[in-house]
């Protein structure tokens, strides 16, 4: 999880005391700048020390996060697995740029959280991407916008590597009159970008963007390469850039395509009801894995089918049943719990509403049409 330096708050003792006990005590490694503590320096007090200090550097730091907008995200401390070592980020997010991008090929990062705001691009190969608890699989040309505060991290599915790009930034290089933006969606209907609330379905924090074409892709390397020339004005392109990015990336989710992004996501919960109709299955389910809230997608599936998410389940249940019924010579509870009814009396009421007749009438009536021997 990420601690964010808070030097700038009056945590100087703190600070101090962990510089003490270990920059002193470290062998460094320049792709990152990072810093691996070397083994057996650190004795068992030491250890108790390093835990005292991280907890309670994250602690108030996260505190001094919300309620300080003056937040220095110069350092940043990893604990991972019982590996202690430390990533020294400084310069990634320098106080005159206000924006960081660098290309990462780590083959994971822990859970962590941050002040400022992230966008992570899949170069190569998959992976599996937590965002706050939710977990996905990406694979190349997906990328995800990390709203502030959120607990993320990313490893890939295999190999040593995960390529990403990674572009670090904090709202008021879109704009000094963003200072005190704190989320994502407070960004976006900034008067440079214009997209309200209302012109967007669900969070875009929440989402997992594709880049069909590889023009997001193209602007990255872009902005990559401005990043690490810095000829003059490139912080001016960079930021025309990056509103760029966020412009053409909320049009994926904007009313603009809001039939066809209804549609997709009707399909979706179709296709899940109908492979998974056996089991216990809720909208919350195919609500997380689209990344949109349960309520909308509820709306959504309203919409388009004309009916409600449960009396889908049902109507897909029945149908399954009747085909048993009429094909088989399985026991009617057998049925029921085939279908995904583990309470057989509400089976029976289901289907005889549905089907206008009790399961057994409905069997009887296929043999007497002699569709069943």
């Amino acid at each position: 999880m990420h601690v964010e330096s808070p030097q700038t708050h009056g945590l100087h003792i703190l600070n101090f005391f962990f510089q003490k006990f270990f920059s002193q005590n470290t062998v460094p490694c320049p792709e990152w700048r990072t810093s691996v503590f070397a083994s057996g320096i650190l004795k068992k007090q030491g250890r108790y020390l390093f835990f005292l200090i991280f907890w309670v550097q994250h602690a108030i730091a996260s505190l001094l996060f919300i309620i300080s907008p003056w937040y220095d995200k110069s350092t940043v401390c990893f604990y991972d697995l019982g590996v202690y070592f430390m990533k020294i980020l400084e310069g990634h997010i320098k106080k005159e740029e206000n924006i960081g991008i660098q290309i990462c090929n780590s083959p994971r990062s822990p859970s962590h959280g941050h002040a400022f705001l992230e966008m992570v691009y899949i170069m190569e190969k998959s992976g599996e991407s937590w965002v706050d608890g939710n977990k996905t699989i990406v694979h190349p040309g997906d990328y995800l916008l990390v709203d502030y505060g959120s607990t993320h991290a990313y490893a890939a599915l295999e190999g040593n590597t995960f390529p990403i790009y990674n572009c670090l930034f904090e709202p008021e290089f879109i704009d000094r009159s963003l200072a005190g933006c704190k989320h994502l969606q407070q960004l976006l209907n900034h008067y440079l970008i214009r997209f309200r609330d209302e012109m967007l379905h669900g969070n875009p924090a929440r989402h997992v963007f594709h880049d069909e074409d590889g023009q997001i892709g193209r602007i990255l390397n872009k902005m990559k390469n401005e990043f690490d020339k810095k000829k003059p004005g490139y912080l001016e392109i960079l930021r025309a850039n990056l509103i760029e990015i966020l412009i053409l990336t909320m049009r994926q989710i904007s009313l603009m395509d809001a039939n066809r992004q209804y549609e997709r996501y009707a399909a979706y919960v179709q296709k899940y009801v109908r492979e998974q109709y056996m089991h216990k299955i809720t909208l919350g389910d195919a609500a997380k894995e689209l990344h949109v809230s349960l309520p909308y997608l509820s709306m959504v599936f309203s919409r388009e089918t004309g009916c409600s998410f449960s009396s889908y389940v049902q109507k897909i249940r029945i149908e399954q049943s009747c085909r048993l019924l009429a094909n088989t010579r399985d026991k009617i509870i057998d049925i029921a719990l085939a279908v995904g009814y583990s309470d057989v009396k509400f089976f029976y009421t289901v289907f005889k509403r549905q089907v206008k007749m009790s399961p057994l009438q409905f069997r009887k009536t296929i043999r007497r049409e002699n569709i069943l021997p």
